[in-house]
């Protein structure tokens, strides 16, 4: 037998639970469309800090820290090393040069100097005889040779008479005489021709021996002054006038030969030697300016050398001052100096401040006109200084945006205030 069926009815329960799961769907849905996209957070205006884009020139630098040294210096170190004897003037005065500064002690030193010394006086007192003698044997054949010329001179006269008288008498006697004069002329001439060839041979030989005894007295002279010299280089004097700087050292102490004794500085003139961080090293050039402010004034500084080691991820510039130094500046005084990088050139500044560790420069809050809220609008910076970014695109001069931390903001696009923020 056939039962009809019933049809079901809805309870006012069902009915009512699926007209509210309408509504709610609804009323997100008017939320999605009504609100921009993105999650929305409401804000304080009194915890964030506002900037307003500028149309201005933009300056390119960086600040540095230095410290005043002088732009000469002059170090001392140990020739010879000993114990320090006397300290004979005290660290920080204006030394002029030559000053005895301090004198040292070696025993060792002083005694093989004074050997050595001994032994060169002694070569060189026999390099001077034997230069004497040289001379002296020329002097013997030249009197031997006055002698000869003499005896021919008087044999000549004899031999001239005896033939007088041979002429006028037929004297066998003196015929003998006669020939035993001719002969002895005859031996002298022969004699005077040997000694002037001794007299040129000698003197050739003279020459050379003069050359080589010569050049000896003159190496054992400079060897006798450079033993002075070691001796001189126990004392230790100023190599030019200036400021002394001294080790710290005592009466009695040891200083090894080669060791850092002080330094002298010529305070005519100071420079500031800056580091910089690594980052700026390809843009850091001789010629770039920078300013150093000292007893509230300007002063302009010159970069005119740049070492490219670099340590602890910062290398070295050396800037001198344009112009007169400041005065009254110190050598070690520190030193915070703006270096340029560039000209000022025009653009659009955007205040530098904490949204960049967030965005890292791709995009920031932009507030709308009425102040009310904010919304992300992409941007891209290029240079930067300790102050601002260069703008490069993304807003307009006079548009308002959030400079401070993000962090507080999560990942919200839109941001709502609690009331009106008011034109920086």
């Amino acid at each position: 037998m056939d039962r009809p069926i019933e049809s079901k009815r809805w309870s006012a329960r069902t009915v009512g639970l699926y007209a509210g799961g309408a509504f709610i769907v609804c009323i997100l849905g008017f939320l999605l469309i009504a609100s921009p996209k993105g999650s929305t957070i409401r804000v304080d205006p009194e915890r964030i800090t506002i900037a307003t884009i500028q149309q201005g020139d933009f300056h390119e630098f960086i600040p540095v820290i230095g410290a005043v040294e002088p732009i000469r210096t002059v170090f001392m170190s140990a020739v010879e090393g000993g114990q320090v004897a006397e300290i004979l003037v005290e660290d920080g005065v204006h030394v002029e040069q030559g000053t005895l500064i301090l004198r040292l002690e070696n025993a060792d030193v002083q005694k093989e100097a004074i050997s050595t010394e001994s032994r060169l006086f002694e070569n060189l007192s026999q390099l001077r005889n034997t230069r004497i003698n040289l001379a002296e044997k020329e002097l013997t054949l030249k009197q031997e040779l006055l002698d000869t010329d003499y005896r021919i001179l008087q044999l000549t006269k004899q031999l001239a008479r005896l033939r007088g008288i041979e002429a006028r008498s037929e004297n066998s006697v003196a015929e003998q005489e006669l020939t035993n004069v001719a002969d002895e002329l005859d031996y002298r001439r022969g004699q005077k021709r040997i000694i002037e060839a001794r007299i040129v041979q000698e003197r050739t030989l003279r020459e050379q021996q003069l050359d080589y005894v010569d050049a000896t007295i003159e190496r054992v002279e400079r060897n006798l002054e450079i033993i002075t010299e070691s001796l001189n280089n126990l004392e230790v004097r100023a190599p030019i006038s200036g400021q002394l700087s001294l080790q710290r050292l005592e009466t009695g102490q040891n200083v090894i030969k080669g060791d850092n004794i002080g330094q002298i500085d010529i305070l005519d003139s100071m420079k500031i030697r800056a580091r910089v961080d690594q980052y700026y090293l390809p843009k850091i050039v001789i010629g770039l300016r920078g300013e150093f402010e000292f007893d509230k004034s300007a002063y302009t500084l010159e970069v005119t050398k740049v070492y490219p080691d670099v340590a602890n991820d910062m290398f070295e510039v050396d800037m001198e001052f344009i112009g007169e130094a400041p005065r009254g500046i110190r050598r070690g005084q520190s030193a915070q100096i703006s270096l340029s990088l560039s000209d000022p050139t025009s653009g659009l500044l955007l205040r530098k401040g904490g949204f960049y560790n967030s965005t890292g420069g791709r995009w920031i809050y932009k507030l709308d006109s009425d102040g009310k809220e904010a919304f992300r609008r992409e941007i891209r910076v290029g240079r930067q200084n300790p102050q601002y970014f260069e703008l490069v695109e993304g807003l307009d001069p006079g548009e308002q945006v959030i400079t401070s931390s993000y962090d507080m903001f999560g990942n919200a696009d839109h941001i709502e205030f609690d009331k009106p923020v008011e034109a920086h």
